[in-house]
């Protein structure tokens, strides 16, 4: 990848910028950037407010953007799951060459275990049309044509809004193609046994609205 391009050729292959600032400045950028803090010269503490804004589901090192060996403190101790998901996954985003997002489990799945699960945080349940319509209602009419693509009706009647990384899941309507299923509930069960570092794609066969 460009960035790991870049950290093997160390200096030669990284453009540097000092961010210079006076007490009470505020200093924005996009955190996926290599970033670090330079030595305190003051013999007085310097002390600082940091705040990351991003969504709860992202992290530096699901989408495997960086190296393990990028740094000696690089490699996180437990693995975060993204929101709904119940098993540790690798995410990787569109590239030129491959541009669809692909999910891939780092653990063995065996039949019958949640993927995803309704309701933790990266979905919202409505227990009837009328509740959706009501919360389309409140959104501009293109919102409200984005939010229709991301739902789906259960078999007991309630509708899914996905949200944030699981509406970015993979789906086929071919059971042949696919090793996830959705279940009564609305949750992602895994319709087979999944190797490690086997590719996830969802059967959608609920109900669209």
């Amino acid at each position: 990848s460009p960035w790991a391009t870049a950290l093997q050729e160390k200096e030669a292959g990284l453009e540097h910028l000092l961010a210079t600032s006076r007490r009470g400045d505020c200093v924005l950028f996009d955190g996926r950037l290599i970033h670090r803090g330079t030595p305190c010269q003051s013999s007085q503490p310097r002390r600082a407010v940091y705040i990351v804004f991003h969504k709860k589901w992202y992290s530096d090192y699901v989408d495997n953007q960086f190296p393990a060996t990028a740094s000696a403190h690089g490699v996180p101790r437990d693995a975060v799951l993204p929101s709904g998901f119940q098993v540790p996954l690798d995410v990787s985003q569109p590239s030129g060459a491959d541009p669809v997002w692909r999910f891939s489990v780092s653990v063995p799945v065996s039949k019958g275990d949640v993927i995803w699960r309704v309701g933790q945080g990266d979905s919202l349940m409505f227990d009837s049309k009328e509740l959706f319509e009501l919360y389309q209602r409140k959104l501009s009419c293109l919102e409200a044509q984005e939010v229709r693509k991301k739902a789906y009706l259960t078999k007991v009647g309630k509708i899914v809004l996905r949200k944030d990384l699981s509406c970015l899941m993979p789906e086929e309507n071919d059971d042949t193609t696919t090793n996830v299923t959705v279940n009564e509930e609305g949750d992602w069960i895994a319709s087979k046994d999944i190797g490690k570092d086997s590719t996830i794609v969802l059967l959608m066969k609920c109900s669209m609205l």
